[in-house]
């Protein structure tokens, strides 16, 4: 199994490419070619020379003599360049693939080279430009053109095949190792001219790479279905065999029994265990004539269990006694037939090795939660809602590699780069190339004063990075854990290296996985079977034939990471002073990460918000659990400390979460928008914060994307500071915090003239309250968002049956003393003349209402009180392009999930103070808007209904929303779609029709796009904004 994320495991490659088959055109002038670069490795001559040395050959070489792409000067196209500029901004990759002439780059692979002394994987220091060359080389690929699918990464002793949009997995090969005939076979048949990529077709890599997914992703589904079935027959066997034991110790067990068998069946696959042991020990039963027990196969596996927890050196048996294989009386005492066993076995076909890894149990905890609460909930006779099952209600979402990577990176490797600068590593004395070679071939002495400057540095940041302590306060699936120990132990192996080197030594035998499991990383969750999956991960991770699993007891705990107090959770209070004594004696935890739990303020308790109110500064208004991880997380690091999470976008600007970001001004911060839909079924937008005590005053903002990361930019908090709500604004730069202060300068908030109120909220009655026919006197016309637009009123088609005290009483009934969510406000809110805005949406989308509309909790409605200004100067300001940019900008929150445009967020909008006479101008061209869009919604209906009356079937869809935007002959093409054909008189008088109403369509048209703009510009004048300005928001 490779140490790395793999591309391609050798399995697939074998099968896929027929690679015992597969022939290599010249081979042994190939391997020729190699050989001078491997005796160069071998010598280390080649740390002796710098990258602009060695590239040309290099890519000439490898790329050119090796895999076949032309590259030789005077061709009309070739398919290798060196040093191609960007298409954007002049940056330039070491290399182009593709099919390249001397005025048309068609770019299919970006390569990027670095000298052999630089790890692809570690921050650069340079100036300016601290990002790994994987992520220098992931840069290139959105200034390549559209069709760059694929990014080489090399440093000449690795070279390393990505796909452009995933920089978490890789294909790696050792320059050295390419020639022997089977690995020099596998990176051909990759990376080959024709085989990696083709100009008009799929290459036979794409089909491979497409075939993969699919296959990984039916394979997961299919073995968590025989898992989940498994677990469900297991439980109910060992229930109906076992009737005096407790259903939640069944379930209890049962869990345990799998996580052992899925455990063994890893340890099989990647050789820990003997192969195929479980086939063994079920044909041994099997073959026992004279033993007619049912439980034979049970009573063997029962023997397995012992000799893995215990050791049995004979069968090639170590002692993984961590906890999981632990004596437990009550499984021990269980009655499993063989029948059932057997099934539950079958388990081992898999292949854990290349089909599966120890990535898929998160996934398989993910769906687990669910599964699990609906068993428990039937021990009681319930009936779970899976819309709100344990998923929903603890707020459990697997995180994706590529975030978990990226916070280890940022969080752990932050912290790591601080005690680096503290300990100087930045001033130690530079090593002349000689000096770099000698060390590397043992030459240099060790009482040299340079190297007993490094050699004195690096066992000092030995001793930070063996006591470093790393939380995840909700550990969930241990995805992060995970990725922390890869991290600690690949910093580990490098820092031990470097002190070897130096010391002319070999790196010591030092036992990392052991260190780093009992020092390093620890982890609480409130969910056992969590608690349990993340021990297992770890233990997957760890596993050796040499030495027993580590116990984790003491570093990953159950338990409330929130509440400390026995009465409110007498089973998981959570004392962190007792459970974690010799760290929070010292100060705290160095670094805290996670993805906390979710949970709205409707799905806890009423004694649970009691509790949070009084213990946490931050739980204020309708907050939510993950915020107050974040100030428990503030409260337990040490004055050195950091954490990084993954949380709701909406942090950043919502006002409950106002003294929680206040909190974070006493360190530094750096905002990260997720620009990819991170969780499958959580309908959130979602962003990373990381807080640090270190720095100070500084604010950062970037968009993290699974192949690349960009930096949006750079300041400082004051302005955060100085902003009452301290809103965390995504583009925070010099000129954007220009503009946004001068379009609030000398203006009034609109809470101050105007009450904004939100609609209806249905509650759990939506079927009783929302009816599409009047019943009584009470049925009120409805609007939802979707009925409205700038300046524009769409009609109703439903009723809102207006009768609170009925209703409420519904929603009482149905909630059985749960949070109410029936929220039917007060008639005066909808009685009266008001602008109407959309809920949903990246900007205020709004028109006017003169009928007394009632409207649904999908709108908000802005009432002006104080009479000096007039409804219609404040429509004009919201439709316009300055509040389009002003309201994104000043509140962005990063994602696309699920923009909305939030309440308290309008009541703050800057309004500016002028007279009855200065309004004047807006309210005239309001007017035009507002009749104009009228006469032409007026006649969209008679179009609407003219089709309708020849047409009876017609579905007037989105191609027909603005039918006067299309040609006669598009008309016709929108016609067809829907089967409707139009022949003879009947095409004629379309023909005619349709041209005269799209005319006075498009009349209108042009007189509402003027007026729009005359508003703009009015707009813009009233703020005071200059051309430069203006031009910056209209480019948004």
């Amino acid at each position: 199994m490779p140490e790395y994320n793999a591309l391609f495991v050798d399995k697939l490659l074998k099968e896929k490419l027929s690679l015992d088959k597969f022939n290599i055109p010249d081979i042994d002038g190939k391997i020729k070619v190699i050989s001078g670069w491997a005796k160069e490795i071998e010598k280390k001559t080649i740390y002796n020379k710098k990258e602009e040395q060695l590239q040309s050959d290099f890519l000439n070489d490898l790329f050119g003599k090796v895999l076949d792409y032309a590259y030789q000067r005077g061709l009309d196209e070739y398919n290798l360049e060196k040093e191609e500029k960007s298409k954007t901004d002049g940056t330039k990759p070491d290399g182009v693939l593709g099919y390249l002439t001397s005025t048309n780059k068609d770019i299919r692979v970006v390569i990027e080279l670095k000298d052999a002394y630089t790890d692809l994987d570690h921050k650069q220091n340079r100036k300016n430009d601290n990002r790994t060359p994987v992520e220098q080389a992931f840069s290139y690929v959105s200034k390549s053109g559209g069709n760059c699918k694929w990014v080489i990464v090399s440093n000449f002793i690795e070279i390393r095949l990505y796909p452009s949009n995933d920089s978490s997995v890789y294909q790696k090969f050792m320059v050295k190792d390419l020639i022997k005939p089977n690995v020099l076979k596998t990176f051909y048949a990759l990376l080959a001219k024709d085989r990696l990529f083709c100009q008009k077709t799929e290459s036979i890599i794409d089909k491979l790479l497409k075939n993969k997914i699919e296959s990984d992703t039916k394979i997961t589904k299919r073995f968590y279905e025989d898992y989940k079935k498994y677990r469900t027959i297991l439980f109910n066997h060992i229930k109906e065999n076992n009737p005096d034991i407790n259903d939640n110790i069944i379930l209890e067990k049962s869990q345990k029994i799998l996580d052992r068998i899925i455990f063994i069946c890893f340890c099989e696959d990647i050789g820990l265990l003997p192969y195929k042991v479980f086939k063994q020990i079920l044909e041994e039963a099997k073959s026992a004539r004279f033993d007619t027990r049912e439980t034979k196969l049970w009573e063997r596996t029962k023997a397995l269990f012992n000799m893995i927890d215990k050791g049995y050196p004979s069968e090639h048996i170590n002692r993984f006694n961590g906890g999981l294989f632990n004596e437990d009386s009550v499984i021990d005492n269980l009655v499993i037939k063989d029948s059932v066993l057997e099934g539950i076995i079958s388990l081992e076909t898999y292949d854990f090795e290349s089909d599966l890894n120890v990535n898929i149990l998160g996934h398989i905890f993910e769906q687990s939660i669910t599964d699990l609460e609906e068993i428990k909930a039937s021990f009681n006779g319930e009936k779970i809602d899976k819309k709100k099952g344990k998923r929903k209600k603890d707020g459990i979402f697997y995180t994706p590699e590529y975030i978990t990577r990226y916070i280890v990176d940022e969080a752990v490797g932050g912290w790591l780069e601080d005690k680096k600068k503290e300990l100087g590593y930045y001033n130690l004395p530079k090593f002349s190339e000689y000096e770099k070679v000698n060390l590397k071939t043992g030459k240099t002495k060790k009482t040299n004063k340079k190297v007993k400057a490094h050699l004195a540095f690096w066992l000092e940041f030995r001793k930070v990075l063996n006591n470093i302590t790393v939380l995840d306060c909700a550990c969930g699936s241990g995805s992060f854990l995970v990725q922390v120990f890869d991290y600690l132990k690949e910093q580990s192996r490098l820092v031990n290296e470097e002190i070897a080197n130096l010391e002319g030594q070999q790196s010591d035998l030092f036992n990392y996985d052991k260190h780093i499991l009992s020092h390093n990383i620890f982890g609480v969750d409130l969910n056992a079977e969590s608690v349990e999956i993340t021990k297992l991960a770890l233990w997957l991770k760890t596993a050796n034939k040499n030495d027993p699993l580590t116990s984790l007891d003491n570093n990953i705990k159950c338990g409330n990471s929130l509440v400390d107090d026995p009465e409110i959770d007498p089973e998981h209070a959570f004392d962190w002073n007792k459970e974690f004594p010799e760290i929070m004696s010292n100060g705290g935890f160095d670094i805290c990460i996670s993805n906390p739990p979710y949970v709205g303020i409707e799905m806890i308790s009423f004694n649970d918000r009691r509790y949070y109110e009084s213990k946490y500064k931050t739980a204020i208004g309708r907050f939510d659990l993950y915020s107050l991880f974040i100030e428990k997380s503030y409260n337990i690091l040490n004055k050195f400390g950091r954490f990084c999470f993954i949380i709701p976008a909406k942090y950043l600007n919502n006002t409950q979460f106002s003294k929680s970001r206040e909190q974070l001004l006493d360190g530094g911060v750096c905002v990260v928008s997720i620009d990819d839909k991170v969780f499958s079924d959580a309908s959130v937008d979602s962003i990373i914060i990381l807080y640090d005590r270190i720095t100070k005053n500084k604010y950062k903002t970037s968009v993290l994307r699974k192949s690349n990361y960009i930096s949006l930019g750079n300041s400082d908090l004051s302005d955060i500071a100085a902003d009452k709500k301290h809103i965390f604004r995504l583009k925070q730069d010099h000129k954007t915090n220009k503009i946004i202060s001068k379009i609030e300068k000398d203006t009034i908030n609109l809470k101050s003239i105007a009450e904004i109120k939100d609609g209806i909220v249905a509650g759990s009655i939506k079927d009783l309250l929302y009816v599409d026919d009047v019943i009584d006197e009470d049925s009120k016309p409805l609007l939802f968002g979707q009925d409205i637009h700038r300046y524009r009123m769409f009609g109703y088609s439903k009723y809102v049956n207006y009768k609170p005290s009925d209703m409420m009483r519904e929603e009482t009934l149905r909630k059985q003393g749960k949070r109410i969510g029936l929220w039917m406000r007060t008639p005066k809110i909808f009685e009266r003349t008001k602008i109407l805005s959309r809920q949903i949406g990246g900007k205020i989308i709004a028109t006017l209402d003169s009928n007394n509309m009632y409207y649904e909790h999908t709108l908000h409605s802005t009432y002006i009180m104080d009479k000096k200004y007039n409804i219609k100067y404040i429509l004009a300001l919201y439709n316009s392009k300055l509040f389009a940019y002003y309201y994104p900008t000043k509140n962005s929150k990063g994602g696309k999930t699920f923009p909305q445009i939030r309440l308290s967020l309008l009541r703050d909008l800057p309004i500016k103070k002028i007279s009855s006479k200065q309004q004047k101008p807006f309210v005239n061209l309001v007017d035009i808007m507002l009749n104009k869009n009228t006469e032409l919604q007026d006649l969209s209906t008679k179009f609407y209904s003219l089709l309708r009356g020849d047409f009876k079937d017609i579905n007037i869809n989105s191609s027909l929303i603005n039918w006067y935007d299309l040609e006669w002959s598009s008309f016709i093409d929108t016609l067809k779609e829907q089967n409707i054909k139009l022949i003879g008189i009947k095409k004629d008088d379309w023909y005619d029709r349709f041209n005269r109403l799209s005319q006075e369509a498009k009349s209108l048209k042009s007189i509402i796009d003027g007026t729009d703009k005359k508003i703009d510009s009015l707009v813009y004048k009233l703020y005071g904004l200059t051309k430069g300005e203006i031009a910056e928001i209209e480019k948004k």
